[in-house]
């Protein structure tokens, strides 16, 4: 018997990332090379009818370069991890995309690879098919167009308990993620996602939010108080359904991701809201650097140009300039739409916006504009907090909102104490099923009080 290997072959360590693997786009995707080996999915060897009549399983396989031509195996081999594994000596592929600040594995892809993994080390089920059926048990999602992960250590926690031989395994990052990564910094705008075991395209929670909102909001000339003046009930109700769409990512467990078609019908049903069919905020507008490489210097007239049509707050660099890059330009409209969209106070729901936004711009200017960034929205609170009480007195007298079996109304009365309004908020009545309805009747309502009696 072979001498197990005790070693990781993980690929996916951003240092052995930055200095061993290139991302590379061919004619079907993107993909990752090294020295050695080319790593392709299984979906960029069919056609779309193949894949739909062979109900494949996506998977990644290694291709050796030394012969300069990919191996080819028979269709049947394509289907599924295991069918591959029946035709290749070669190391179990698994792939790893990020989560936050973590790396994460498809638990759907560790069920798939067991079995495999079990058989080329020559154990019988019976070792082991109660273990797998635990974690079977534990990972499954009650949501069937949700799809669950694992972070990377734990993904190998879980192999060391099964024994496996580590040699028989090769960890890289997953290409498809790195692709879509690479469009949005270059693009300043697209989804975040990856493709799971089904075909599936799927998206982290905090990734889905900004996304969401960069597709609603961003782009319009969104102004509170030209809302309020046309219609005072529009903006609660739009904060409502905008808090009711956004709470369950917001509220998701750690390694859930979420289908894009759930994404994209949230989207739909945003713009279905009366805020945009009935032209109370004005649709979307084309940004005159949107389509320009992102490492392409503008003169900084530019972006004023562009603030001035969205009529937007300026941003004011610390020191006086002449041109900015286009990414430069391109975050700074983004965190003055989330200003602008949010009440003063709400400081965490523009953090959460961070995530997505962030890759707009270079990996290496990240943190670094995010300690701005949170320092930016911070400070302003106070500032914020002496403007506007004319307009939050206005909100509603008797707003009464209906959905579905629950009900929402809430009485305002107004006063001024020594220049500043109070908002007296008394929730008359409240009948709601979820806690998430409590949430987002907070979000909604709560925070828009400059102090609440």
């Amino acid at each position: 018997m072979e001498k197990q290997i005790n070693q990781w072959n993980d690929l996916s360590e951003p240092a052995v990332v930055k200095e061993q693997l290139q991302l590379k786009k061919g004619e079907t995707g993107f993909y990752f090379t090294d020295s050695e080996h080319a790593y392709f999915s299984n979906y960029s060897m069919m056609t779309k009818e193949e894949i739909t009549k062979m109900d494949a399983k996506y998977f990644i396989f290694a291709d050796k370069l030394d012969s300069g031509t990919t191996t080819l195996f028979p269709k049947a081999a394509l289907a599924n991890l295991r069918s591959y594994s029946e035709y290749s000596t070669d190391p179990i592929v698994i792939r790893v995309f990020p989560y936050g600040d973590k790396r994460h594995v498809f638990t759907d892809d560790i069920l798939e690879i067991v079995p495999i993994l079990m058989k080329k080390q020559g154990k019988p089920l019976k070792f082991y098919c109660k273990k797998l059926q635990h974690y079977r048990n534990i990972w499954t999602l009650k949501d069937s167009k949700s799809t669950n992960s694992l972070d990377i250590e734990e993904f190998k926690s879980v192999m060391e308990g099964f024994k496996v031989d580590k040699g028989l395994i090769t960890i890289i990052p997953d290409a498809y993620h790195a692709g879509t990564e690479k469009q949005v910094l270059e693009q300043g705008r697209g989804a975040i996602s990856t493709i799971n075991r089904d075909g599936n395209i799927v998206m982290r929670p905090s990734l889905a939010v900004f996304y969401i909102f960069q597709n609603v909001v961003c782009g319009r000339r969104w102004k509170n108080d030209e809302i309020l003046d046309k219609d005072d009930d529009a903006l609660v109700d739009f904060y409502f359904e905008f808090e009711r769409v956004v709470g369950k990512f917001r509220n998701m467990k750690e390694g859930v991701m979420f289908s894009m078609d759930i994404i994209e019908s949230d989207i739909q049903t945003l713009l279905n809201n009366r805020i945009f069919t009935e032209n109370i905020v004005g649709p979307k507008m084309t940004c005159r650097f949107s389509d320009m490489p992102y490492q392409e210097v503008i003169p900084y007239d530019w972006y004023l140009e562009e603030r001035g049509k969205y009529d937007l707050y300026a941003y004011i660099p610390r020191t006086p300039k002449t041109e900015m890059r286009v990414y430069e330009a391109r975050l700074v409209l983004n965190m003055e739409w989330i200003q602008e969209y949010n009440q003063p106070t709400w400081i965490q729901k523009k953090i959460e916006f961070l995530d997505g936004l962030l890759y707009t711009i270079p990996a290496e200017v990240r943190v670094e504009q995010r300690e701005n960034i949170v320092e930016n929205y911070t400070s302003g609170v106070e500032k914020s907090k002496r403007v506007k009480a004319e307009q939050i007195a206005r909100f509603p007298v008797n707003l009464e909102k209906k959905k579905a079996n629950q009900t929402y109304m809430l009485q305002y009365t107004t006063k001024k104490v020594g220049g500043e309004t109070i908002i007296d908020a008394k929730i008359i009545c409240k009948t709601m099923e979820t806690s998430d309805d409590v949430r987002a009747l907070k979000a909604a309502m709560d925070d828009l009080k400059i102090r609440k009696k």
